[in-house]
């Protein structure tokens, strides 16, 4: 087996299933999921009244960029943590968590046309920092009962 194949297939923590971890993702997914659900809710009436449809399309982009982001990063994140390597998942969760995002905004400034996409740009931003503090909560919480 090569030397980065046997690096991915770390034992997990001592008394620790592959069951637990899909419990545990299910659990912490929920909770993300559920953070940009109310943050979508409370938001809602804004938006159609600022916006109308666009302002929905714009959102529901928003929301799907940055939770499918946030779920890769917390998934990263939880099997570094499980394999004793928090700092690196921690890492590698904000690569994934931050570069697209980032890459969009700087894509739609090239353009030059700001005033167009600057509510999809407000919206991702503030789903961007809703995911960021939850999934920093979760991972946190499981670094501390994981090592």
């Amino acid at each position: 087996m090569s030397k980065l194949a046997s690096e991915l297939v770390v034992p997990p923590c001592e008394g620790f299933t592959v069951l637990e971890f899909k419990r545990d993702y299910l659990h912490s997914s929920a909770g993300l999921v559920g953070a940009i659900c109310v943050f979508v809710v409370s938001a809602l009436p804004f938006v159609i009244w600022l916006q109308g449809i666009r302002g929905l399309v714009e959102l529901g982009s928003a929301v799907l960029v940055c939770l499918s982001l946030g779920l890769v990063g917390l998934g990263v994140s939880m099997h570094c943590i499980n394999t004793r390597r928090a700092l690196q998942g921690m890492l590698l969760s904000m690569l994934f968590r931050l570069l697209p995002p980032l890459t969009i905004c700087l894509l739609l400034a090239i353009q030059g046309t700001g005033d167009d996409y600057f509510g999809f740009v407000c919206y991702l931003l503030a789903i961007y920092m809703i995911t960021l503090a939850v999934e920093t909560v979760i991972s946190v919480r499981w670094i501390s009962t994981r090592t």
